[in-house]
């Protein structure tokens, strides 16, 4: 669906700007990548205000028009290629998932070495999810 071409296409742009954070910050991943300040001003700060809605741009979900919901899933450190477990769940449309040391086998993050490894989940309307790495 056109709503799901629009999530794939976020989902790069969001990786793409993952790895300009990366560049400006010596190849490290924001702490706060899932932090969503709802301020505004100074006290907005973060990967989501500086980077995808840096001049007026918006980062929402195409279904309702809100603002993505990004979830941290955390570390999949020692969790082997089961990375999938939040007490959330992750199959929640226009919710992103964030897992560090990860990266995509098919839909689904799988461990990797390196704390700079970050996957990203999303469902799409239609079926099945997108999953993208840096």
């Amino acid at each position: 669906s056109q709503r799901d071409t629009q999530r794939r296409d976020d989902m790069a742009r969001f990786m793409s700007q993952l790895s300009q954070y990366q560049s400006n910050n010596a190849g490290k991943v924001p702490k706060t990548i899932a932090e969503y300040n709802s301020g505004t001003g100074e006290e907005r700060k973060g990967f989501i205000p500086n980077y995808l809605e840096a001049g007026g741009d918006s980062f929402n979900d195409p279904s309702t028009g809100e603002p993505y919901e990004v979830v941290d899933v955390s570390s999949c450190k020692g969790q082997g290629n089961e990375c999938k477990n939040n007490s959330k769940g992750t199959d929640v449309m226009g919710d992103i998932y964030v897992y560090t040391n990860a990266r995509c086998d098919g839909e689904n993050p799988v461990e990797v070495q390196g704390d700079r490894k970050i996957a990203i989940t999303i469902k799409l309307e239609g079926a099945g999810v997108y999953c993208g790495n840096n």
